[in-house]
């Protein structure tokens, strides 16, 4: 079965044009997956052997496939093995779309598949978006996504995000504390 998902990502920007397929490599693909830990992973010209963990189950599988960059700046995976026929992000229109092929004739809409699809496809989308612009902010994320969000497994990336909105709220909470001092404790004090 084949279903289209938007991605929403102008094909051009700014008179620039954009290629996913100069972006994304085997290992990228396969790390923006939100629920796969990658065990292994063999490439060989555009070809690709993995070894996953599904995050969720932890159930082991392998997928084999080929990445085939076309003409019209698309990207297709084409996978031999596994849950998917093919990943193709494509320009449609004035905007970049996903078809996905999926193996199974039985899919269904709104299953655990499609959901981890989705995911996947929301992922891929959002790591296109940091290479759109190139500003200070874009160029920092993109460093923080490559060196260390890409190479970790999705639990560690839900412990540090954890983390990281536990030290924003300490922050906010010193800041308040400090404030708070300034006006009501020290500014009494330099007014008698």
């Amino acid at each position: 079965m084949k279903k289209n998902y938007p991605l929403n990502l102008p094909v051009s920007a700014a008179g620039k044009s954009f290629s996913p397929s100069l972006l994304i490599d085997a290992e990228k693909l396969l790390h923006l997956n939100p629920i796969w830990i990658v065990k292994e992973l063999r490439t060989e010209q555009n070809t690709f052997e993995a070894d996953l963990q599904d995050h969720e189950t932890e159930k082991e599988f392998t997928v084999k496939g080929e990445i085939v960059a076309g003409r019209d700046d698309s990207l297709t995976v084409e996978f031999s093995e596994g849950d998917y026929t093919s990943v193709t992000i494509a320009p449609a229109t004035e905007k970049y779309e996903a078809v996905v092929t999926y193996r199974d004739s039985d899919f269904k809409d709104e299953s655990d598949l499609e959901r981890n699809t989705v995911m996947w496809l929301r992922s891929i989308q959002e790591y296109l978006r940091l290479y759109r612009k190139s500003s200070l902010n874009t160029v920092f994320f993109r460093f923080i996504m490559n060196r260390i969000v890409m190479k970790m497994t999705p639990s560690q990336r839900k412990i540090s995000l954890m983390l990281l909105r536990i030290t924003a709220v300490e922050l906010l909470v010193i800041l308040i504390i400090v404030i708070g001092y300034v006006f009501f404790v020290l500014k009494p004090l330099g007014s008698s």
